[in-house]
C-alpha cells in the first residue's frame, strides 16, 4: 500500500483503502489483531466484522448477542487507538444469522439478522463510529421470490436505522456460498428501492400542494 500511495505520508492521508478484520472466534482475535496492529500505524481504516451467530458463537437473544459483538468491536478499536491515536475504525458487527438447530447451520435471511443490523446501526453512531452493515444475503439457492423478499428486508432496517453503509448484498444467495448475475441485476433495483424509502419525503409549502389541489373542481385530475 505503501508503494502503491507513493509513501507512507501519502499513505495516511489518501485513505484510499481499508481492512476488514475479523475475530477468529467468540471474545477471540487471532492473526487479524496483528493486521489491525499494521494497518493501525499506517492509519490505513479498519474495518470491525465480529460476524455474530446467533445460538452458536453469540448469545440466542439478540440483546445479548449485541453485547458480545459489540465488545468485540471495542477491543479492536481500543487496539487500534494505543498504537495510534485517531486511526479509523468503522463498525461492521452485523455479518451474522441465526442457528438453525434442526439442521446445525445459519440462516441469514431471518428477520433477526436484519433486526440485529439496525440494533448494531444505532450503537455503532452512539460510540461515534461510522456503520458498514453487511446485509443482503439470501438463504435460497435460486434467484426468486423467497430471495427478493429477504435481500429487502435484510437491507431496509439498518438503512432506515441510518447506517453510513450497507454492502455484501450484491448476487450473494445461497447463505453468501454462490453468487448470481441474475440476482445481481435484482439487487441492483432492490438497492434503489431501499435508497429511496430511507431519502424519506420532505413537507413544506410546496410539498403540500393546496394551491394545486384547490385550483381544481371537485372530482378533477
Amino acid at each position: 500500500l505503501r508503494l502503491a500511495a507513493g509513501s507512507l505520508e501519502e499513505l495516511r492521508a489518501s485513505k484510499r483503502w481499508a481492512i476488514t478484520i475479523c475475530p477468529d472466534s467468540a471474545l477471540q482475535w487471532g492473526k487479524s489483531a496483528i493486521g489491525a496492529v499494521v494497518m493501525a500505524e499506517a492509519e490505513v481504516p479498519i474495518e470491525v466484522l465480529p460476524m455474530p451467530f446467533l445460538g452458536s458463537t453469540h448469545p440466542v437473544t439478540i440483546a445479548g448477542a449485541l453485547v458480545q459483538s459489540m465488545a468485540e468491536v471495542l477491543g479492536i478499536v481500543v487496539l487500534s487507538q494505543i498504537v495510534r491515536g485517531g486511526c479509523p475504525v468503522v463498525h461492521a458487527a452485523s455479518y451474522g444469522g441465526i442457528m438453525d438447530m434442526s439442521v446445525g447451520s445459519h440462516s441469514f435471511g431471518a428477520p433477526e439478522s436484519a433486526l440485529f443490523a439496525a440494533a448494531s446501526t444505532e450503537i455503532g453512531h452512539a460510540f461515534g463510529l461510522p456503520t458498514d452493515m453487511m446485509q443482503g444475503t439470501s438463504d435460497s439457492k435460486l434467484a426468486d421470490a423467497q430471495a427478493a423478499m429477504e435481500k429487502v428486508q435484510a437491507c431496509l432496517m439498518p438503512a432506515l436505522a441510518c447506517a453510513d453503509c450497507v454492502t455484501q448484498s450484491g448476487g450473494l444467495i445461497d447463505f453468501a456460498l454462490s453468487g448470481s448475475y441474475e440476482q445481481l441485476v435484482i439487487d441492483d433495483e432492490i438497492v434503489q428501492c431501499v435508497q429511496r424509502t430511507a431519502r424519506g419525503f420532505g413537507i413544506d409549502e410546496a410539498a403540500l400542494a393546496e394551491e394545486e389541489i384547490m385550483s381544481l373542481p371537485f372530482g378533477g385530475h
